[in-house]
């Protein structure tokens, strides 16, 4: 019974994937993003190396200034400095202005100008957010993505644990899907972006999850709660004794 039930579920989802969620952008780290369009995986890297420059140099930033790491001089200098000559070489003038700022306060002085971080990370911001609507958009075109399609593209972001208040890829992705992922009741009435805890996810594992999720949500009144719930909550208080004010919502 459990093998028929498990090849079911799976058969629905895969039918509810390609009816109703015919494109699913998926990005893995930073950087990996997935097009899925109708069942089929296509990968592009976003090409993201002065945004890591700028992002590794603010990592030794803060190192040193809310942790009082001194900086040592020789290689990272030496890494830092070729990265910069690289970036000069390749007339990127804005992201050479703000690495230098870094990398004298890191290497040639002991002031801590918090504008410079600033200024740094302004750039960076522009950099991420720029690439990814650039290759969002060349997925969108090299794959003949209709319109009708696109109004209905979902999001899947796969990174660590506990993700920071204000995910440079979370706020992009909002405004593509028009949607506000922060508020509860818009979220269970159009839910069209999803944030996994796992980097390391396969893409059709992704996509299996989010499709579970929805086929919940959709056809199994997800927002009563378990469907154990009720004679679990019967059963405990007979055995314990100690009857709860409120029965506990499921989590979503």
């Amino acid at each position: 019974m459990r093998a028929f039930w498990e090849e079911t579920n799976l058969k629905k989802r895969r039918e509810m994937a390609q009816d109703q969620f015919p494109v699913i952008l998926i990005l893995r780290g930073t950087e990996d993003l997935w097009l899925w369009h109708r069942g089929f995986l296509t990968l592009q890297c976003l090409q993201l190396e002065e945004y890591h420059f700028l992002k590794d140099l603010a990592h030794l930033y803060a190192l040193k200034k809310h942790m009082g790491v001194l900086i040592p001089n020789g290689l990272l200098q030496a890494e830092a400095e070729a990265r910069l000559e690289k970036v000069a070489e390749n007339n990127d003038k804005e992201t050479e202005e703000a690495a230098r700022g870094l990398i004298q306060n890191l290497f040639y002085g002991n002031t801590q100008d918090s504008s410079v971080l600033d200024r740094a990370m302004k750039h960076a911001a522009c950099l991420y957010e720029d690439e990814l609507h650039r290759w969002t958009q060349v997925l969108r075109k090299s794959e003949g993505i209709t319109d009708e399609e696109w109004c209905k593209v979902c999001v899947i972001v796969l990174g660590g644990i506990s993700p920071r208040k204000g995910h440079a890829a979370y706020q992009y992705f909002e405004r593509l899907c028009g949607v506000n992922d922060h508020d509860p009741v818009e979220r269970k009435k159009n839910r069209r972006l999803f944030y996994f805890e796992n980097p390391d996810m396969e893409p059709d594992a992704a996509v299996d999850r989010m499709i579970q999720l929805e086929l919940e949500r959709t056809c199994y009144q997800m927002g009563q709660g378990d469907v154990l719930r009720e004679h679990v909550a019967e059963h405990l208080d007979l055995k314990c004794g100690k009857r709860l004010k409120c029965l506990p919502e499921k989590v979503e």
